[in-house]
């Protein structure tokens, strides 16, 4: 029985296998994700003719919940005027992705409550749309969206990757072994990549805040 390694040794080999096979076709599943149809953040800013104040909360809340049913919607912070900021409400929303965006921006609902909105501005909205894997790498409550550098996300991104590879790697690859390598690979990545998008990506991102955003701490 010389040389023939035992049931561990097995197992370890196997898993070790399971882990090189996936997390490469993950990693491509979800850059082709995040450049065919990438998550979008976008951020408006609003100057409210003065004296229309209330009918604009009025039509913005309305917006807002219309949107808040819409698929793929991600959530909205709303930014009030403040005595420097002239009149200027600011509104930063995320879809899941691009397409969703573009559904409910060719809504009956929305349309209806931006041209109710229209008329009560003092000048036209300025609007930033940001697409990529950047968009999930912004913290919620920020006023306009502000990115951190590259290679600080891909810092990030490869510690989520290798945690999501290992916890697929002891629990999801020992049961998918007895199916054949393509169809492993197919299950793996079509579950790595929703949850490294909707779960690990943006909770990483409010954990490593300091770590993404060095200059804002300092500004704090």
């Amino acid at each position: 029985m010389r040389g023939l390694p035992n049931r561990h040794g097995v197992q370890h080999q196997e898993a070790h296998k399971a882990m090189t096979q996936v997390d490469f076709p993950a990693l491509g599943g979800l850059a082709a994700v995040a450049e065919s149809d990438p998550p979008v953040t976008v951020c408006i800013s609003r100057r409210v003719r003065p004296g229309c104040e209330d009918q604009f909360e009025e039509v913005m809340r309305e917006m807002l919940t219309a949107a808040l049913r819409a698929p793929g919607h991600l959530g909205a912070s709303v930014f009030r005027p403040t005595a420097d900021t002239n009149s200027e409400y600011r509104v930063v929303f995320k879809f899941d992705r691009k397409s969703s965006l573009q559904a409910w921006e060719d809504s009956v609902e929305r349309r209806t409550c931006l041209t109710r909105m229209e008329s009560l501005l003092a000048a036209p909205s300025h609007r930033a749309d940001v697409t990529g894997l950047e968009a999930w790498f912004t913290l919620p409550g920020e006023p306009r969206p502000n990115f951190p550098s590259r290679h600080r996300m891909a810092v990030v991104t490869w510690l989520g990757v290798y945690l999501v590879g290992m916890v697929f790697a002891v629990t999801l690859s020992p049961l998918l072994a007895p199916l054949p390598i393509w169809l492993r690979v197919l299950i793996h990545s079509s579950c790595f990549v929703p949850v490294m998008l909707y779960g690990v990506l943006p909770r990483l991102t409010i954990l490593f805040r300091r770590f993404l955003y060095p200059s804002s701490r300092k500004s704090h």
